[in-house]
């Protein structure tokens, strides 16, 4: 939460953080859900715009032109997807852990059937893929 709060108050207001967020929101509704960068979403975002400040994006009377647009929407598409798969990884072992703890009663009950336990894990699941963790508003 620190590198949201982080985030917010360094950038919030910069041109650069509400074109991301605009070209997120339209192109990937989901993005801040679990089932696409979730809690790594601060991440993905200072990531952006840190990279992009390097980047000699043309500013003409302090608005991003047509060139720079495009180059800021490939190259956030494009970490877009490889912070995405970085994700879906590191989100299912937390949500594992998570489940096992939260569940640690039901999994140690020696009359717990595979069908049961499969079906508690697919439930918690998708509980989880459906959380979103920052809101950028």
């Amino acid at each position: 939460m620190e590198l949201y709060y982080k985030l917010m108050d360094e950038y919030s207001e910069t041109e650069l953080f509400k074109e991301i967020i605009h070209f997120m929101e339209i192109s990937f509704p989901e993005w801040k859900t679990n089932r696409e960068v979730g809690f790594s979403a601060a991440e993905f975002i200072l990531h952006s715009i840190e990279f992009l400040s390097q980047c000699n994006l043309e500013k003409p009377d302090n608005e991003l032109n047509h060139k720079s647009l495009k180059t800021l929407y490939l190259s956030v598409a494009e970490d877009y997807q490889r912070f995405k798969t970085e994700y879906q990884f590191i989100f299912s072992s937390f949500t594992l852990g998570k489940f096992t703890t939260e569940y640690e009663n039901e999994i140690e009950d020696k009359y717990l059937t595979d069908f049961r336990y499969n079906d508690l894990y697919e439930s918690f699941f998708k509980q989880e893929l459906e959380k979103i963790t920052y809101d950028f508003k």
